[in-house]
């Protein structure tokens, strides 16, 4: 049984301001929430970052590192807001490397309450494990990429940002 949220969706009314979950660090593969390489356009982006905002509890003080490979990085970084940090990655898998660089777990356990990895590669799975056993609660976002099952079951909680249900029972 997934456990539910213990602060309301960022896009609900005074959540940034009220949000009590612990501080979070929120690690998306902009590419992978896209999906297919159909949807790279500025309105598609404009779309999963829409479902993003209003389906993933996002505090005043959460600290969003979006990542992409340099075909979509010119058209995300005009959509995307200027608060969220942004990586550019080279090559094969180039954004999950872009972003797992940027991590330093220790860092992120002494700083962070919460990991979000917003993306279902299974590339992510060993760092949301060892940050979970430095005590940080480990979240999965998907979007229309295809979830990996590995993730899924190292993620303390999932949200997909269309609804589907998720694909293993969650590990406490």
């Amino acid at each position: 049984m997934l456990t539910p949220h213990i602060c309301e969706p960022a896009g609900t009314p005074a959540a940034s301001h009220r949000c009590t979950c612990p501080r979070a660090l929120h690690l998306i593969d902009l590419e992978n929430l896209l999906g297919d390489r159909a949807r790279r356009d500025e309105a598609s982006i404009t779309d999963i970052w829409s479902r993003y905002w209003a389906n993933v509890p996002i505090g005043r003080d959460d600290l969003l590192v979006v990542a992409t490979g340099p075909s979509l990085a010119a058209t995300a970084w005009f959509a995307l807001p200027r608060t969220v940090r942004r990586l550019v990655g080279y090559g094969i898998n180039g954004a999950d490397h872009a972003l797992l660089d940027a991590l330093d777990p220790d860092h992120a356990a002494a700083r962070f309450g919460r990991v979000v990895i917003g993306s279902g590669d299974h590339i992510f799975a060993p760092t949301l494990y060892g940050l979970r056993l430095r005590g940080v609660d480990g979240w999965q976002v998907t979007g229309r990429g295809h979830p990996s099952t590995a993730l899924a079951s190292a993620a303390t909680h999932r949200i997909d940002l269309f609804g589907r249900p998720a694909v293993v029972a969650a590990v406490a």
